[in-house]
């Protein structure tokens, strides 16, 4: 039997655009992405709640620039955090999901971008938000990670792409599998491909970083020489283009009931 095709999905957590200098760092790394061919999926806030507006995020600079990376053949979802009214503890109401959720979807739409796809701050993964995606008709989420954050209650954490069913409705759960900014790099692993999980016929890993990772000059290098170790172990998709690489039809699937 032949070798699985094996592809990698780099996801960014896009939250500090705004930041002219950042941004600089962030147009540089497109240029790198762009020349080694690699389509990530920026997962973005959206500027609209309050603590956002009251830290000064330009909701115009914010629009410009995501529009520019979407134009730059970047894909660009949703990234919410479930704050209450203003930054703290999250707030995992049934009530507040579905309003953070879809006050930042408007948004986003708003600005030209079609959003399928989400992922939430803190990996923040439970049965209600679950339910919220699937009757909101999310295609996927990345919100599921194997690290074991608190935010998350569900269990068993998935390894593996699901489909998951909630609220007579369904929507892909593609896990978010390692870090590449937190202090470690992949380069530095003696055998990266055991990082690969298998769904079907090939293999895949989904990493992470914040965007405003990339202003820190020793993160930026293991960033880069992580995503170079890698293109020498498999080819770069964005999450949609995963997506149409599975068989959906074969997934395993798990389904999720709403806990009040």
């Amino acid at each position: 039997m032949g070798s699985k095709e094996r592809y990698v999905c780099l996801t960014i957590h896009t939250e500090s655009i705004h930041d002219d200098k950042l941004w600089q760092y962030i147009s540089r790394f497109v240029d790198f992405l762009t020349k080694k061919k690699i389509h990530a999926t920026w997962f973005s806030l959206a500027p609209v709640h309050h603590f956002y507006q009251q830290q000064g995020y330009p909701a115009d600079k914010w629009s410009e620039r995501l529009l520019e990376l979407n134009g730059w053949g970047q894909l660009v979802e949703q990234h919410t955090h479930f704050y209450g009214e203003w930054k703290g503890p999250y707030d995992t109401s049934v009530a507040n999901i579905e309003k953070r959720l879809l006050e930042d979807r408007s948004w986003l739409n708003e600005q030209g971008l079609d959003i399928q796809g989400f992922c939430a701050g803190g990996f923040a993964f439970n049965e209600r938000l679950a339910t919220a995606l699937a009757r909101n008709n999310y295609q996927y989420d990345c919100s599921v990670s194997p690290s074991g954050y608190p935010q998350q209650s569900v269990t068993p954490i998935l390894l593996t792409p699901h489909k998951v069913l909630a609220d007579s409705a369904s929507f892909i759960e593609i896990p978010t599998m390692q870090p590449l900014s937190l202090g470690k790099t992949i380069s530095g692993l003696v055998r990266p491909k055991h990082l690969f999980v298998t769904s079907g016929e090939i293999e895949l890993l989904v990493v992470y970083l914040h965007d405003w990772s990339l202003k820190r000059s020793v993160d930026k290098l293991r960033i880069i020489a992580s995503l170079d170790m890698l293109l020498r172990q498999a080819k770069f998709v964005n999450i949609r283009e995963l997506l149409e690489l599975l068989n959906r039809e074969t997934l395993p699937s798990i389904r999720l009931k709403e806990n009040k």
